[in-house]
């Protein structure tokens, strides 16, 4: 009887200290992001740039056929801000859309120009990449996107305002 109730004990006593010693999960915050500053050769992309006009490439894929179009607005106005502390932002008829922290993958200098690549707060389906010159840039993602290339690319040209 005493070794059973022994026994009881033991196992009681093993239970509860298996139930009951089990640490919380850790919390894991995700780290805020911090904006990428457009300073020294990228303070070239600081101002409002507006959009003027889309060169659209298509058939890219069938070499007998490779065609151009010409898209420019007609009742929608594009803008986008970009200020030193690395924001961007994004307006449609001077109405903000977007504000994105700028993260750079690349800014290169080439010839007469830099070539760019950043995502608006590090997602990558906030990309924004092309070419950027004194007064004029130009983006293959805003605001027409380019999804299918080599088939299909748009290159979108804003002018500095």
């Amino acid at each position: 009887m005493i070794n059973t109730l022994k026994i009881a004990l033991i196992i009681l006593i093993i239970s509860i200290t298996l139930t009951s010693c089990r640490k919380d999960e850790p919390i894991v915050t995700q780290k805020p992001i911090v904006a990428d500053s457009l300073v020294g050769d990228k303070s070239i992309l600081i101002g409002e740039w507006k959009w003027e006009y889309t060169v659209r490439r298509y058939n890219g894929c069938q070499q007998c056929c490779l065609a151009y179009d010409t898209i420019y607005p007609t009742t929608i106005n594009h803008t986008i801000k970009m200020e030193e502390n690395g924001i961007i932002t994004y307006y449609e008829n001077n109405v903000l859309t977007r504000k994105n922290k700028i993260k750079f993958e690349h800014f290169v200098q080439q010839n007469n120009y830099y070539s760019y690549n950043f995502y608006g707060n590090g997602v990558d389906t906030n990309r924004f990449a092309g070419s950027v010159f004194d007064d004029s840039l130009f983006s293959y993602d805003f605001p027409k996107i380019t999804i299918d290339s080599p088939c299909e690319e748009y290159k979108n040209y804003f002018f500095k305002q």
